[in-house]
């Protein structure tokens, strides 16, 4: 893992971040899990955070990221899980629908670990088999 160093700071801070669709219903699909990276990709690239792993099941996503001192772990969670509702309620509402009848896709919470004791080849692998939906 790189250390990100900016003019006053030089830091190594992962967080491993688990983010669940309301009511924990299965309402994510195969197709909406690759829009759902591709949107935390980019909020992340715009926010200065290094995306290492995504993957996710039908009712929740794991995500590890590498996040400067300068953003605040509440603000990136905001931006990741506002713009991935708003993106995909967009575009797969027909699918989403049966499942999320309101405005939110996602749970108001989530669950955030920096992993002191594991080392990032097990964190990764976990992330990695998760059962993700074809």
């Amino acid at each position: 893992m790189p250390w990100l160093t900016t003019r006053a700071s030089k830091s190594k801070q992962l967080i491993h971040l688990v983010f669940v669709s309301k009511y924990r219903r299965p309402a994510l699909t195969g197709t909406m899990l690759k829009h759902c990276e591709a949107i935390f990709k980019e909020q992340c690239k715009k926010q200065n955070v290094f995306l290492h792993e995504f993957n996710g099941d039908s009712d929740h996503v794991h995500i590890l990221v590498q996040i400067p001192p300068t953003i605040s772990l509440s603000l990136l969670v905001k931006l990741l899980k506002g713009n991935a509702s708003l993106q995909l309620r967009k575009q797969f509402w027909p699918e989403i629908k049966r499942y999320l009848w309101s405005k939110h896709f996602w749970s108001p919470s989530y669950c955030a670990v920096s992993f002191g004791g594991a080392s990032i080849d097990t964190i990764r692998k976990y992330i990695e088999n998760q059962d993700r939906p074809t």
